[in-house]
């Protein structure tokens, strides 16, 4: 089946409700002081671009391009239905949000995942992305992962 990609307002509600399903698929497996999760309420105030992705009409997935107060890019609450999963959305996705990136003028695109989420690990692996130490505004914590992607055509 088709999927498109939209940019979209982070207040939407197809977006909220896919940020709700990953916020109920995250909690358990980290203690509250291990989720880094932004919530719609601060995207609204900060530079996102979220995206969406939609089969048939139906929301399918979403990811974030964020921008911290320290001005670095970093892909954020991204999400794949499980109904979903399996036709390459979150590689579209992230292919999306690296393009905004290079088009905002972003050299590299950074992201935070956890140890508990090998599926997590391994798509951003295969996208291109290594891992790195601690950026922004993250606290030193064994229980996440930090990755970074120079991105092409940027110095």
């Amino acid at each position: 089946m088709a999927v498109s990609i939209e940019e979209t307002a982070v207040t939407d509600a197809g977006f909220a409700a896919l940020v709700a399903a990953l916020d109920n698929y995250q909690q358990p497996l980290y203690p509250a002081d291990s989720f880094y999760s932004v919530s719609v309420e601060e995207m609204t105030s900060s530079e996102t671009c979220a995206f969406v992705a939609k089969s048939a009409g139906t929301y399918a997935g979403c990811g974030c391009l964020y921008t911290s107060e320290g001005k670095i890019a970093e892909i954020k609450r991204m999400y794949v239905d499980p109904r979903f999963r399996g036709q390459g959305i979150a590689h579209r996705l992230i292919e999306v949000i690296e393009q905004k990136a290079q088009s905002l003028g972003y050299g590299e695109l950074y992201l935070e995942t956890g140890v508990n989420q090998p599926d997590a690990i391994s798509l951003y692996r295969k996208a291109g992305y290594r891992q790195t130490t601690r950026f922004g505004n993250y606290s030193p914590d064994p229980l996440s992962i930090y990755m970074v992607k120079r991105l092409m055509g940027q110095a």
